[in-house]
């Protein structure tokens, strides 16, 4: 589960990217992106309930590092950089 503070997302004004994020993951189903199983808020948090599959684990055994722990910001940053 990936659990975010609204609060530093909020000074950062990144309240919004978190929300389209949250929207991506789920309308696709790839299985070289983070599965997205549910989703919920507190006041304070923003919790995504998601699967990441380790590296030697996913299918055509792709780098470690793309779908690591952290393999919903790699594959988000990878999109907002055009890759």
């Amino acid at each position: 589960m990936k659990v975010m503070d609204k609060a530093p997302l909020a000074s950062r004004k990144k309240l919004f990217r978190a929300q389209t994020k949250r929207e991506i993951l789920q309308s696709l189903d790839h299985p070289f992106l983070p599965t997205l199983y549910t989703h919920f808020e507190t006041d304070k948090f923003s919790c995504l309930v998601i699967c990441i599959l380790s590296g030697k684990d996913s299918p055509g055994n792709t780098s470690p590092s793309r779908l690591s722990n952290n393999g919903e910001k790699d594959a988000f940053d990878d999109l907002e950089e055009g890759a």
